[in-house]
């Protein structure tokens, strides 16, 4: 298991860990689309004219007119920050998640490796994560695109399920970093 995620109320690990991260990626670039595409109607608000849709009586419309403008003005400016924070929330989460799989780790992984990396460098060691492949490889391994799949693996949704069975690991000193394949370890 790497943790528990309340946004899909379940576990992600091995089985889904690539579609939670393709879940937070298409999300963050759905509030990329709405947030690129309400800003220049937020700014025509402020810098542009605003132009009524239809006619209003002139008695009630004039009160009614200016306080339905600063309630509609008002409105989309807090829907384009919410978007706005949305975004950088959602980008910091896929980012973190983007470089936790180049690193071939989980996220309750690198606290462990954190504390035993401070162990080691106490003792004038170093420690290199064992099921690191490098940059390519994990992301291949992750996405699955090894074992004869190309991109539209990833691209469209895929049910193929993930390279190993979550029980047992790849170090990667006995990996073929052409192939991605090599002796299974259990860990």
């Amino acid at each position: 298991m790497d943790h528990h995620c309340p946004w899909l109320n379940n576990c992600v690990g091995h089985g889904n860990h690539r579609y939670f991260w393709m879940f937070c990626l298409y999300m963050w670039l759905g509030v990329l689309y709405v947030s690129t595409t309400s800003l220049p109607i937020v700014l025509d608000d402020y810098y542009g004219h605003m132009q009524v849709a239809w006619p209003m009586p002139l008695a009630f419309g004039d009160w009614f007119l200016k306080l339905y403008t600063r309630w509609q003005v008002s409105s989309r400016l807090a829907i384009f920050l919410l978007t706005v924070g949305v975004l950088l929330a959602l980008g910091g989460l896929t980012g973190f998640h983007s470089w936790i799989i180049s690193q071939a780790t989980t996220s309750i992984e690198r606290h462990t490796h954190r504390i035993e990396a401070k162990r080691l460098a106490r003792q004038n060691k170093f420690f290199k994560n064992p099921y690191d492949f490098g940059f390519k490889l994990n992301w291949k391994i992750f996405l699955g695109l090894i074992e004869g799949r190309s991109w539209r693996h990833f691209l469209l949704p895929s049910s193929h399920s993930p390279v190993g069975d979550g029980h047992q690991w790849d170090f990667s000193a006995f990996i073929d970093q052409k192939t991605g394949r090599g002796k299974a370890h259990v860990v």
